[in-house]
């Protein structure tokens, strides 16, 4: 805080050895807590008030800035963890693309299976050769992959 008075410049004369000059005074009053020998310095008020101003816009600045750099903080935070999320969302999508992928061969064995099975029996050779049908149609009646009726010719 800034401790100040307000006076007013008054004019007196005196005379010296050889002529009569005029001097500046200020009177400080008998409450100010200035005391002999300190140092001040002496502004117009209208550059004292000037000077208040942009210490106050100094203090409001100051005071965004803070808020400002608050604010920048949070968002900081907030993008690594927006981060966080999007690389584990990134590890996940990994993980089901893999298994996709997996789910897809699973599927196209079957389906290549499945048209071997429908091939042979289809052409008979096989049950008419060995009188039984053949095992890639016993390993997929095992796995539950696909349901196939019993009977069917």
């Amino acid at each position: 805080m800034i401790y100040y008075e307000k006076a007013d410049v008054k004019k007196y004369k005196r005379k010296t050895k050889s002529e009569v000059k005029e001097f500046n005074q200020i009177n400080l009053g008998y409450e100010s807590q200035f005391e002999k020998g300190d140092e001040v310095a002496i502004l117009k008020l209208s550059d004292f008030n000037s000077l208040l101003d942009l210490s106050n816009k100094n203090n409001d600045l100051s005071l965004k800035l803070e808020n400002l750099e608050n604010e920048l903080k949070e968002l900081r935070n907030e993008n690594k963890k927006y981060s966080n999320q999007v690389i584990e969302l990134s590890k996940s999508n990994n993980s089901l693309n893999k298994e996709l992928s997996h789910e897809k061969d699973l599927r196209t064995n079957i389906v290549l299976k499945y048209e071997g099975i429908v091939s042979d029996i289809q052409g008979k050779w096989f049950f008419k050769l060995f009188g039984r049908l053949p095992d890639s149609y016993n390993e997929l009646r095992e796995s539950n992959l696909i349901e196939i009726e019993s009977k069917k010719d």
